[in-house]
């Protein structure tokens, strides 16, 4: 059966939709936990900016579960030493099969949401932190693949995870701006 490189993609992300149950669970576990250490900081009597700790809230919460969803389709949705082997070649992982092309495409879209809500945990001009941290990521999931053998360790990998990343951030300064516009257009303010 001849597969379009959208019905590949289309199916792997169906597959990676399975994980979001279990993420979401332990997203709101986090959540709750989350709550109450607010309510124990305010109880001991310290100020928390509403605005400041709804966003990180509402950012940390969305990473947690997305962190989940990453770990099961990088490392606990395959067998230990079920894949061996390395590929330091730009673009070698390319191939010439319609699958092939997906999963370098899946790579970036993989780490889309990192560059997207990493942001909420950083101070605005970090933005180079953001792209590290994606670089720094994928080096390490391909690290632990490549001595577990959950997975092939490749250089495309990494390139376009932390294109992912930063395709990812620039979503994130851009809605950003958005909401930025509207609150001051609310505000009567000028540009």
């Amino acid at each position: 059966m001849n597969e379009s490189l959208l019905d590949c993609v289309t199916t792997d992300i169906i597959e990676v939709f399975s994980y979001l149950p279990m993420a979401f669970l332990i997203g709101m576990g986090y959540a709750v936990l989350f709550g109450l250490v607010c309510l124990c900081v305010h109880r001991a009597g310290k100020q928390l900016s509403k605005k400041g700790l709804s966003r990180y809230f509402f950012g940390s919460t969305l990473f947690v579960i997305y962190f989940v969803v990453l770990l099961n389709t990088v490392f606990f949705s395959r067998e230990l030493n079920s894949r061996t082997g390395t590929e330091m070649r730009l673009f070698g992982t390319w191939g010439v099969t319609m699958q092939a092309h997906a999963w370098v495409i899946e790579n970036v879209l993989l780490f889309i949401p990192f560059g997207l809500l990493l942001p909420f945990f950083f101070p605005k001009g970090w933005n180079w932190v953001i792209m590290v941290l994606g670089f720094v990521c994928s080096v390490a999931i391909e690290s632990i693949q490549f001595y577990t053998g959950y997975g092939f360790c490749q250089l495309d990998d990494v390139v376009m995870n932390t294109l992912g990343t930063i395709i990812g951030y620039l979503l994130y300064a851009s809605l950003y701006k958005i909401t930025k516009r509207r609150e001051i257009g609310k505000r009567g303010e000028c540009l």
